[in-house]
């Protein structure tokens, strides 16, 4: 036999989104701790990416800094991908030979963030209400899978 709930449905629907912000905080510190892992054992800086249910995060490691930015997918006002990017001038952050990471101005943003692998050309830009995130993975084929999953996401938001 089912067991039914005695709770109602805006109860409920409490209970669910508690639970949801939990997994959320976890696949957080999930991601922080795989880069900072990552970055021990390669040297220099890496970037991870990350797509569940609820947000996209982005982290990366430098040996100068760490960075992380997570973003809801209601949040986003667009995605896009991109065969090149003009970087512009780096005020804050760290600038490796591998990678990219930190506060950037160019004429089309104004400022934004960016964790980009420095040898890939393709590159995802996201605007969304705090700003401009701009990132890849290592490799062209991975930033353009990590793209798809992205964009079917906030498909399924819509």
């Amino acid at each position: 036999m089912e067991e039914r709930s005695n709770l109602d449905p805006v109860e409920e629907s409490y209970r669910q989104a508690k639970k949801n912000t939990r997994s959320s905080l976890l696949f957080f510190v999930l991601i922080v701790v795989g880069v900072f892992i990552y970055s021990l054992f390669n040297g220099g800086g890496s970037i991870i990416s990350q797509c569940d249910d609820n947000v996209i995060g982005v982290a990366s490691t430098t040996k100068e800094d760490n960075t992380s930015v997570f973003i809801e997918y209601g949040d986003i006002e667009s995605a896009e991908l991109r065969t090149s990017f003009e970087f512009g001038t780096q005020l804050s952050g760290s600038e490796e030979e591998n990678v990219h990471v930190g506060v950037y101005q160019n004429g089309e943003f104004s400022k934004y963030t960016a964790m980009c692998y420095a040898k890939v050309p393709e590159c995802i830009v996201i605007r969304y209400k705090e700003g401009v995130l701009v990132f890849n993975c290592n490799t062209s084929k991975l930033t353009t899978q990590q793209y798809e999953t992205l964009t079917s996401h906030l498909e399924g938001q819509k």
